[in-house]
């Protein structure tokens, strides 16, 4: 095909194209971020209530064994659960502030998700629509150079009929 000396195709919104993968790129690594958070608290939510089973465990072997029991540490012992069990609970807690944390954060990266789309979508509209105006060039620029080649060769005939007539 012949080639037309235009200008390159160039987006017009290409700069906020790259300023909105940015945000894009950006909003992904905090929710990231938010997902590690998520999972050392939900360990800690494994560590604890493997704690407390232990502990429960413990105690109730020791009372079933029927080893001489110290009476501080066992009037103790419910308060020492209640505390592992109030530190798992607090675990707990946090665990489902940071899923809404992270749930806020998946909507705003579904959001920019949408509007990087956009912007991508139109801008390969744009560049279809510019590979048509390219394409009608290039065709009528064919059909130039056709309609001057038809030209020239009626004129050459003309001119060889008008010079075997002399």
């Amino acid at each position: 095909m012949l080639a037309i000396a235009l200008k390159p195709f160039q987006f017009r919104l290409q700069s906020v194209l790259e300023y909105r993968q940015e945000q894009l790129d950006q909003i992904q690594l905090a929710v990231g971020k938010e997902e590690q958070v998520r999972v050392r608290i939900l360990q800690q939510i494994q560590e604890a209530d493997q704690l407390i089973e232990t502990v429960l465990s413990n105690q109730q072997h020791a009372v079933q064994s029927g080893e001489a029991l110290d009476m501080v540490q066992l009037q103790s012992f419910p308060h020492y659960l209640w505390r592992l069990k109030q530190d798992r609970f607090q675990h707990y807690t946090t665990l489902q502030q940071q899923e809404a944390r992270l749930a806020v954060m998946r909507e705003e990266l579904k959001q920019a998700h949408i509007r990087t789309k956009a912007l991508e979508t139109l801008r390969d509209k744009d560049k279809q629509q510019y590979k048509k105006t390219i394409d009608k060039a290039e065709e009528h620029i064919l059909e130039e150079i056709a309609l001057q080649q038809r030209i020239r060769r009626a004129a050459q005939s003309v001119s060889s009929t008008s010079q075997g007539c002399l």
